[in-house]
């Protein structure tokens, strides 16, 4: 999937809303990109291409032996549809209460990132 570099820019990347401040590009659209990948289960919203999200809702209640690795492998294979993606390694995990902590790596066009998600269990 070919996305753009050009896109709004989100003031507040934290999944508690945002306003639309101007344009951004590059690293920081790509990082919004993966945000809102992230933030949205696959499937689940017409407004956005097929694809795009990734599936995490049927995980909840699962056996965190199976978690963990299907979480692995479902964030590189929906992070690794964009073409600006290169690799998605360096994954840990953190369990706290009822949610399962991620942090990995993101080896793009534009370089690294770190990056965290929080699964709920």
């Amino acid at each position: 999937m070919t996305e753009e570099s050009r896109t709004y820019a989100m003031s507040e990347l934290s999944g508690q809303g945002c306003v639309l401040r101007g344009m951004t590009e590059g690293a920081a659209a790509l990082r919004q990109t993966v945000f809102m990948l992230l933030q949205t289960e696959a499937g689940q919203w017409p407004v956005y291409p097929d694809g795009f999200g990734v599936e995490l809702a049927d995980l909840f209640g699962q056996p965190l032996v199976y978690v963990i690795p299907e979480v692995e492998r479902r964030l590189r294979e929906a992070l690794l549809r964009d073409e600006r993606i290169l690799n998605v390694e360096n994954f840990s995990f953190k369990q706290q209460s009822s949610r399962l902590l991620v942090e990995f790596t993101v080896k793009s066009v534009y370089g690294e990132m770190t990056l965290a998600a929080e699964i709920a269990l």
